[in-house]
């Protein structure tokens, strides 16, 4: 081999060795820290965050199941349940077989939260062969700005008036409604639910429910 030939392996060589490991000791650290920063942050989010429940129907006895966010069938002689878990709330179908409509006592009807304090349903009535459905703990209603809105128009404004004041129009809600509950941790709940049946008969369900970690 003659030198012009080694010369030029020796320089194929340098090539490859500046292109592999660049004279840049501060990039290089860069590069490690921001390689091993994401991959620190992708484990604290897949261990702290996202928590996500499914339930367990503790009482009564012989209906005793894990509510998963695959639906389960829950039947009592008032009436067929179907019980799913969704974004972490307990979503319950009210089934009606009858041939007549059955009401939903509200104000006989009763949840106890986690921390003991009972809260009201909400009175419907569920047709004949046709389901209702209640969202545990229920959602509260919120007041949303839907930003930037552009309209043409005209109207007669006496608020620059002197002794005048535009009023404000907002949408609000008492964020300690009776009906509006919080379901921390993974303490149970109590429920009854009280129907009136055509004629005039009232029958009650009761149900005890869990929150398990289903992670």
């Amino acid at each position: 081999m003659t030198l012009s030939e080694k010369s030029g392996h020796v320089r194929a060589y340098a090539v490859v060795f500046v292109w592999r490991y660049p004279f840049s000791p501060i990039s290089g650290i860069i590069n490690v820290t921001m390689r091993y920063g994401t991959i620190l942050v992708l484990t604290l989010v897949s261990l702290c965050g996202c928590a996500r429940y499914d339930f367990q129907v503790i009482k009564p006895d012989t209906l005793s199941t894990r509510v998963t966010e695959t639906a389960s069938r829950l039947q009592t002689p008032n009436m067929v349940y179907l019980m799913q878990a969704y974004e972490n709330r307990l979503v319950v179908q009210l089934h009606n077989k009858d041939a007549a409509s059955v009401e939903l006592l509200g104000e006989k009807s009763f949840v106890v939260d986690p921390a003991g304090v009972s809260h009201p349903l909400r009175s419907l009535t569920i047709a004949p062969d046709s389901w209702a459905k209640l969202v545990l703990p229920p959602l509260r209603p919120r007041f949303q700005d839907h930003g930037f809105n552009f309209g043409v128009g005209a109207q007669s404004d006496a608020s620059d008036a002197p002794g005048m004041i535009q009023p404000v129009y907002l949408d609000v809600y008492a964020d300690t409604d009776a009906f509006y509950w919080d379901w921390d941790g993974d303490s149970p709940i109590r429920m009854r639910l009280t129907y009136r049946r055509a004629g005039g008969a009232e029958v009650s369900d009761e149900f005890t429910i869990g929150k398990v970690d289903a992670r």
